[in-house]
C-alpha cells in the first residue's frame, strides 16, 4: 500500500488474507505521513480486494520531507536543522496539537538569537481521524536576505571562525583560557552599533555572527552568537541566552548573552560580551558569573538553561595560566592584544 500511495495511483486495488475494518486505521496511525497527500478518499472491500480510489494533494512533495517527530526536542532540532540551512518551509507529524504548540511557542521565544537572519515563522495545522491524535504542521520561514546570501555568509563565518581559532588557541590550552581570549577579542575588536537604522541586509549582520566577526560591528545577538559558534568550535558547551536586561529600574529591553559550562565539574558561568565590550577594553564586569549576580541586572527563563551557582574563579584561573607561560604564548604567535589585562 505505501508503494501504491508513494506512485499516486488513484485506484489502489489489494488483496489481503482477510477482512479487517481497522486495517486503514492502523496502517495510517503506523504511516501518518501518507494522509499528508489525500485530499479525498473512498475505502472498502470487495470480498478480499481492498479498493481505495484516492484524489492526491501535495504531490510535489517527496515523503522523505515529512517528518515524524514525538516531543519537543526533536521539534526544536527540526526547526534548527532546516532554518541552518535556510529553508522556507518544513513539514512534520507531531504526536499531538499540544506538543507542537508548546514546542513552536518555545521556539519563538528563542528564535531570534538562535537565527537572526529568521524574520519571521508562521505554521498552519490539520488533523485525520484516520491518524489518532497525531497532526500535521507545516511551518513557513521568512528570512531577512535571500538564501544564496545567507549562504555566502555562513561561508564566511565558518572560514572566519576556523581562522580565528588556530590563531588564539592550541589544543592543550585550558578552556578558562580560551574562554578568557574569546570574551576579549569580541570585546576589542567589535563595536556595538544600535540596529534601529539601514535596510534589512544591513540590520540582518548586525544581528549576526557575521557582523561580529566579519563586519565588525553588531549588536548584542551578534556578540552572543559569535561567542557561541568560537566556543563550539573548540568542543566547550555554551548556551546562547535570550532575555532581558535593565539598565535603569523599570527600563528593560530585549538582550542576548552567554553560559558557558566548563568540563570536570567546574560548572556553568553567565557571561555577556555586549556589556563588557560597551565598558571599554579590559572589562570583565560581566565575565564568568553566577545567577545572582546576573539577575540584578538580568531576567531570563531559567528553565532553559543551567544553573550558575559555582564559585569556582574562570577569570583567576586564565590569568594564573597566563603569567606563568606567558613567554610560550608570545612564541605560539597568539596576539598579545588579547591576553593583555
Amino acid at each position: 500500500m505505501k508503494n501504491e500511495l508513494e506512485r499516486f495511483n488513484p485506484s489502489i486495488r489489494i488483496t489481503v488474507r482477510s477482512f479487517s475494518s481497522s486495517f486503514f486505521n492502523k496502517f495510517f496511525e503506523k504511516y501518518p505521513q501518507y494522509m499528508f497527500y489525500i485530499a479525498e478518499m473512498s475505502m472498502g472491500y470487495h470480498g478480499l480486494t481492498l479498493i481505495m480510489d484516492v484524489k492526491y494533494q501535495n504531490t510535489d512533495v517527496p515523503v522523505t520531507d515529512i517528518h515524524i517527530v514525538n516531543n519537543e526536542a526533536e521539534i526544536t532540532a527540526l526547526f534548527d536543522r532546516y532554518i541552518g540551512n535556510f529553508y522556507q518551509k518544513v513539514i512534520l507529524v507531531c504526536k499531538n496539537e499540544s506538543i507542537f504548540h508548546q514546542a513552536f511557542n518555545s521556539f519563538h521565544e528563542t528564535q531570534g538569537v538562535r537565527h537572526p537572519n529568521l524574520l519571521n515563522s508562521s505554521a498552519s495545522m490539520s488533523k485525520n481521524s484516520l491518524t489518532g491524535s497525531k497532526c500535521f504542521a507545516t511551518v513557513q520561514f521568512e528570512y531577512r536576505v535571500e538564501r544564496t546570501v545567507l549562504h555566502k555568509h555562513k561561508l564566511d563565518v565558518d572560514i572566519a571562525i576556523a581562522k580565528l581559532c588556530k590563531t588564539l588557541f592550541f589544543a592543550s590550552m585550558p578552556e578558562e583560557l580560551k574562554v578568557f581570549l574569546a570574551h576579549n577579542y569580541l570585546t576589542r575588536t567589535v563595536k556595538y552599533v544600535n540596529e534601529d537604522h539601514g535596510r534589512l541586509t544591513e540590520r540582518s549582520h548586525l544581528q549576526s555572527a557575521y557582523g561580529a566577526l566579519i563586519k565588525k560591528e553588531c549588536v548584542c545577538q551578534g556578540y552572543a552568537k559569535a561567542f557561541d559558534l568560537i566556543m563550539k568550535h573548540e568542543g566547550i558547551t555554551c548556551y546562547t541566552v535570550v532575555g532581558t536586561s535593565s539598565n535603569a529600574p523599570g527600563a528593560t529591553e530585549d538582550h542576548a548573552w552567554n553560559i558557558v559550562t566548563l568540563s570536570g565539574g567546574k560548572g556553568s558561568f553567565q557571561l555577556d560580551v555586549t556589556w563588557d565590550s560597551n565598558l571599554g577594553p579590559s572589562h570583565y564586569d560581566f565575565f564568568c558569573k553566577d545567577d545572582s549576580f546576573m539577575a540584578a541586572s538580568h531576567g531570563w527563563n531559567r528553565a532553559n538553561y543551567p544553573k550558575c551557582n559555582s564559585s569556582y574563579d574562570v577569570k583567576a584561573q586564565a590569568v594564573a595560566y597566563i603569567n606563568a607561560h606567558k613567554p610560550m604564548l608570545m612564541v605560539r604567535k597568539i596576539p598579545y592584544a588579547y591576553f593583555s589585562l
